[in-house]
């Protein structure tokens, strides 16, 4: 299974120092042991760019793309749809960035999205379930049922339809 995690838990594995690095190490423990992978869309390694030029991050979290512990999604013709349907669905209850990461997350068929951005916390998205960093659990990740609950047959449906 993959599952997708947002510019700040990138942000948060560059600080030691964070209030949240040890919930996005323990991210890192768990899909070492476990059967899924850790993805992020390219913009999500784009805007984390940003915040290492500017603020000094530690460049440790580099190591993670480049050993593969950690997997980027380009972002092409088929997530620039799944973008499109996104936007028009949601409005502008969604930011563009966040549309291009959800878009490349549903598009790899991921189906858990981790962040600590309360705006995409409060969206319900048909296709992945979107859990906060600090709820973060294995249990909650290796439970299929948990998973396969998130969303309503209707909503499966309603999702399809739209695509």
């Amino acid at each position: 299974m993959t599952v997708f995690i947002d510019t700040n838990v990138l942000v948060y594995l560059s600080q030691p120092n964070s209030e949240f690095f040890e919930h996005a190490a323990n991210l890192l423990l768990v899909a070492d042991k476990s059967k899924y992978t850790l993805a992020c869309s390219v913009f999500a390694w784009a805007e984390y760019a940003v915040y290492r030029e500017s603020d000094g991050l530690e460049m440790k979290v580099d190591d993670l793309f480049s050993s593969g512990i950690i997997k980027e999604f380009n972002f092409g013709h088929n997530e620039a749809n799944e973008y499109a349907r996104l936007r028009k669905k949601l409005g502008k209850a969604i930011k563009s960035v966040d549309a291009i990461h959800i878009a490349a997350a549903l598009t790899a068929k991921a189906k858990v999205f981790i962040t600590n951005d309360l705006d995409l916390l409060k969206l319900k998205i048909v296709g992945i379930q979107i859990i906060p960093l600090t709820s973060f659990s294995d249990d909650l990740l290796m439970s299929e049922s948990a998973l396969k609950n998130w969303n309503t047959p209707e909503e499966d449906k309603a999702w399809k339809d739209l695509q």
